[in-house]
């Protein structure tokens, strides 16, 4: 029941409100004894002047006492107390909020690294410096809104390195929420390509590593204005991993050589860079290459390089960007002897730097070009040597062993022509490759083994002939395969998700590589074991090259093992660049001294 004046609740049997006194329900149906002194009414119904009790008048001996009076005296105990209660609880979240600064009146001025109490033992980094966690503890204890944002710099990954858009004595408005940076090391900040070097020279060098700076030739210095950053190492927005190399900075410098490729020719239109440089008396040569979405249809390199000055008539390549629906123009070369085919032999195309998002990088260079198919080798690939060595086997490749470059043409047209390349990734419509090293071969001991001709392995050794030599007829009992360097590689465009869904990976991940951008996928060795390639019989096939026997990756794509292409600006040889001296601007020893 609920009283219909003021809505109070009540229990079942009250007959007044205690929260207003007044009755909860009307009089009684059956009508109480009347009055001795009231005068019985007229007929008319009206009553006579005097029927009302005088103020005091006892009845039946008793004075006469109003309901509501009762209840209102019976309540006002419980409403004082109400009352009371709620000042109470009004007054100390008043001063709860007060003590935390929410409803602080007086300023607050943001602390210098040196004025955080170091309360605990992990408050500081190993160079002193206050933890950003110690610092946002601070300043939430006087009741400041904070966030926390991580940003390169020279201190210790964790530490305190200043506010963001604030500094040390900036008051702290009612309801202001504080930023504060953490160091993530040292880095080269997002957005420093682009600006101006005088502007970001005072931030880089405050990184704690050797920072360089360097002349980049360009031609048009009005889209690349001198004095602009061009490109840097590591890339915009990338940690520094050798912090002995440190950061390299590339300035836009404008040259007045007139048969000089400048840096602005990285990301032109293909069309536009070859007629500008032909009317300049250049002879052109355009090649495709695999590139990053960006890049598509625009240059990505040259050669020579770009800076270099050329002289009138003398020749040079533009490398400009494709994706994978022009694969046989990029890898792809024309097979000769009167054949149309196209043959899988220009692996040098695959050529250059790639790195997993964690820095990790693998650089893949030109190893064999005497004959084709050309060869590749990781940078540091020991006894990877040209043809007419035995080494060479143990170059990457796109295809298998064969005596001629017949065995690189897929799907050949000729009908005596054996498929070499059938179940090869190149031969399906993935867009994606395998480059691979060892060219299917089995291994004598450490090295690969042809096997063409009288020739044996014994004791792990190769031997040619078999005139007075003990085991040296035709065994192929040591022989056997190792898992080699192998990689997938993705062009934009190629088909992961086809991959996965035709088993091709073991494993799984919920790592999704950039599409926009060339990668590898890297196959991890150590998930597999050296087999003998002979079953007692004849020779097996090489589980751990490309075809229909090959072993599926242990390992789906995932952060450690896919490495993206670099690229453009970010491929350079930055010792053949000259160095050059960059004073900082007037903003940015402004900005360098407001730092806490």
């Amino acid at each position: 029941m609920f009283c219909k004046y003021c809505g109070t609740k009540a229990n079942d049997g009250e007959k007044f409100c205690v929260g207003c006194g007044r009755p909860l329900k009307s009089t009684p149906t059956t009508p109480a004894a009347t009055p001795s002194w009231q005068s019985t009414p007229p007929s008319n119904g009206t009553s006579p002047m005097g029927t009302q009790p005088p103020t005091g008048t006892m009845t039946n001996g008793t004075p006469a006492t109003s309901p509501t009076s009762a209840a209102t005296a019976k309540r006002l105990p419980l409403n004082i107390l109400l009352i009371v209660a709620i000042v109470a609880v009004v007054l100390g979240a008043l001063f709860f909020t007060y003590h935390q600064g929410w409803q602080r009146n007086e300023a607050y001025a943001l602390p210098a690294a040196s004025e955080i109490p170091q309360s605990n033992g992990s408050s500081t980094t190993g160079d002193k410096n206050p933890t950003a966690v110690n610092v946002v503890a601070e300043l939430r204890r006087q009741g400041i809104k904070t966030k926390v944002q991580k940003v390169y710099s020279g201190k210790t990954v964790g530490a305190f390195t200043g506010y963001d858009g604030m500094k040390p004595g900036d008051t702290v408005k009612n309801g202001q929420t504080v930023t504060v940076n953490e160091s993530m090391g040292p880095g080269v900040p997002k957005g420093t390509e682009g600006s101006k070097a005088a502007d970001v020279v005072t931030t880089l060098k405050d990184m704690n590593v050797p920072v360089t700076f360097h002349q980049m030739p360009v031609t048009d210095t009005s889209k690349h204005p001198e004095g602009t950053v061009l490109a840097t190492y590591p890339a915009d927005g990338a940690a520094v991993t050798d912090k002995s190399t440190g950061i390299q900075v590339g300035v836009a410098t404008a040259t007045t050589q007139v048969n000089t490729v400048g840096y602005d020719v990285i990301g032109m239109d293909k069309d536009e860079a070859q007629s500008k440089f032909v009317s300049q008396g250049l002879t052109v040569t355009m090649t495709p290459r695999f590139s990053s979405k960006q890049y598509l249809g625009k240059i990505v390199d040259s050669e020579p390089k770009p800076g270099v000055v050329r002289s009138a008539g003398s020749a040079v390549t533009l490398y400009y960007g494709v994706d994978a629906s022009q694969k046989n123009d990029v890898v792809g070369q024309e097979l000769g002897y009167g054949s149309t085919d196209i043959a899988m032999t220009n692996t040098t195309a695959l050529a250059g730097k790639y790195c997993t998002d964690n820095g990790d990088c693998v650089t893949l260079k030109t190893a064999a070009t005497s004959s084709k198919p050309y060869t590749l080798a990781v940078d540091g690939q020991q006894n990877v040597g040209d043809y007419g060595s035995d080494t060479v086997w143990d170059g990457l490749s796109l295809c298998a062993y064969s005596q001629d470059a017949y065995g690189c043409v897929p799907n050949p047209s000729a009908s005596y022509m054996t498929d070499s390349m059938k179940d090869f990734l190149i031969d399906g419509d993935t867009g994606a490759m395998e480059l691979f090293s060892g060219f299917g071969l089995p291994n004598c001991g450490d090295n690969p083994f042809v096997g063409d001709g009288p020739v044996s392995c014994v004791n792990g050794k190769t031997v040619f002939g078999t005139s007075g030599i003990s085991g040296a007829s035709g065994d192929q009992s040591d022989l056997t395969y190792v898992p080699k360097e192998f990689f997938v590689v993705m062009p934009v465009g190629a088909d992961l998700d086809k991959l996965k869904a035709d088993g091709y990976f073991d494993g799984s991940s919920n790592y999704k590589p950039d599409a926009n951008r060339v990668y590898l996928i890297r196959r991890d060795n150590s998930a597999y074991k050296t087999v003998k390639a002979d079953n007692g019989s004849t020779l097996t096939v090489d589980p751990y090259s490309p075809g229909p026997s090959m072993k599926p990756f242990k390992q789906a794509p995932n952060a450690n093992n896919v490495y993206y292409l670099v690229e453009g600006l970010q491929d350079i040889d930055w010792s053949s660049l000259p160095g050059i001296d960059v004073t900082p601007s007037s903003s940015a020893s402004s900005d360098a001294s407001e730092k806490q």
